[in-house]
């Protein structure tokens, strides 16, 4: 196989992995379970990730990051006006979630006993979100030593809507948050 072809097939996996542990987290996701959902030998997936389930987590987060800087902390840091930037954020966000019925992969990642191969490397996403969100807020108006706890609150009210959303099996309450969070921007 060519290695063109190889890193399409390392990509595809990496998708197919990004939905299993959003939806199992990294606890719940066992090689076996990876390699049913994949039609892949265990031999073949330790080929593509000789780290095993660790690199393949590890993968998943840096898609995952890549994803936030794309569509999220990029944005929040672009161009437009900071209200804008903001909604573009929680647009972003209704997309990723799709509209509240989807899991987070940060919260499914980070659900266990502990730490786990991947914990740094979620904290780091959550602290780029809480940086660009912040100073976003800060062009916004709110002073800069509360920028971050309001940032916080932010995301805080977003992942809790759409904790709520998926366990009452309505979406409303996480399009609601999203809509309050934009008409509080202004």
């Amino acid at each position: 196989m060519s290695t063109g072809g190889s890193a399409s097939l390392k990509e595809a996996l990496t998708a197919q992995l990004y939905q299993l542990f959003r939806v199992h987290g990294f606890e719940g996701v066992s090689i076996g379970a990876i390699s049913a959902a994949t039609g892949l030998s265990r031999s073949s997936l330790y080929h593509h990730f000789p780290g095993g389930k660790e690199e393949m987590a590890e993968a998943v987060v840096a898609r995952a990051r890549g994803w936030f800087a794309g569509h999220v902390t990029g944005p929040l840091r672009g161009a437009g006006t900071p209200q804008a930037r903001l909604k573009a954020m929680l647009s972003a966000m209704d997309e990723a979630f799709a509209g509240g019925s989807e899991p987070c992969l940060v919260a499914s990642m980070l659900v266990g006993a502990g730490s786990n191969p991947v914990t740094d490397g979620l904290r780091a996403l959550l602290n780029e979100w809480l940086d660009a969100l912040g100073a976003c807020l800060v062009e916004m108006g709110t002073p800069k030593a509360k920028a971050r706890p309001a940032a916080a609150a932010i995301i805080g009210r977003i992942e809790g809507a759409l904790i709520l959303s998926r366990g009452l099996g309505d979406r409303s309450h996480f399009k609601a948050a999203l809509n309050d969070i934009a008409r509080e921007a202004g």
